[in-house]
């Protein structure tokens, strides 16, 4: 099992509001997940690190090589909801954190299963067989709009209400959390990024996917978000079971 994670604040941010985490659990079993903070001021940096921290946690103590697939699939529910619970609860304590919330992209690689979560339009993307493949699907306003065929994907991408999500933890008391699992060989790689990273994909990422593979660093798809403009934080983590 290998992990590499990142994240860089970008060209045009003042500060950072997107966070990473990921954690080996064993030869073939680990998490990755990513987090893209919103709300005035920092508060979007507070959602972020509160989903992250209370999710690092529950998945540590909780996830096991032996767990039926079912088991996995209400850990990780019951972390996002708990997330989203205490996100909302605290932004309901403080003025200056009402709004606030964040996105989530969490996904637990265990031998050839992939078991994958999330709110918002953080993505998830596996690389197999040289295709790239989303497993994610945005809860944004313009996704909606394309699943509607009011606009098309290419229409999406430079549409002015592109960053508007539908879905996010904390905002409302509840949330539903999409979840998906999906099989996998052993030479795949998954990436987790944020929209920082995704904006940019009018082109498939395989080779350069590969090279950070091979470089042990994300460091090239950090450098592409930024030489593509790098106008949102950028947030990536890859996992793959063999190099």
């Amino acid at each position: 099992m290998n992990i590499l994670s990142m994240t860089d604040i970008g060209l045009v941010r003042e500060h950072n509001e997107d966070i990473c985490r990921s954690q080996v659990l064993g030869p073939s079993f680990g998490y990755g997940a990513v987090y893209d903070g919103m709300g005035g001021v920092q508060s979007g940096d507070v959602a972020s690190a509160l989903a992250a921290d209370l999710v690092d946690y529950t998945l540590q103590r909780n996830l096991q090589w032996e767990m039926s697939d079912a088991a996995i699939q209400t850990t990780l529910t019951s972390a996002l909801l708990a997330a989203n619970s205490t996100i909302h609860e605290r932004s309901q304590q403080e003025e200056d954190l009402r709004g606030m919330g964040t996105t989530a992209a969490v996904a637990v690689l265990r031998g050839n299963q992939l078991f994958v979560a999330h709110v918002g339009d953080s993505r998830i993307y596996l690389f197999s067989g040289g295709r790239q493949i989303p497993l994610t699907k945005d809860h944004s306003v313009v996704q909606s709009m394309v699943d509607r065929g009011e606009i098309t994907e290419d229409e999406a991408r430079i549409h002015p209400q592109k960053h508007y999500i539908t879905r996010a933890l904390g905002v409302d008391p509840t949330v539903d959390v999409d979840f998906d699992q999906f099989a996998v060989q052993e030479t795949d790689r998954v990436l987790l990024c944020s929209d920082g990273l995704s904006n940019y994909f009018e082109q498939d990422m395989t080779e350069l996917v590969e090279a950070c593979i091979q470089a042990g660093s994300p460091q090239q798809l950090i450098d592409f978000a930024n030489q593509q403009g790098g106008m949102d934080n950028i947030t990536v983590v890859l996992m793959t079971q063999r190099v």
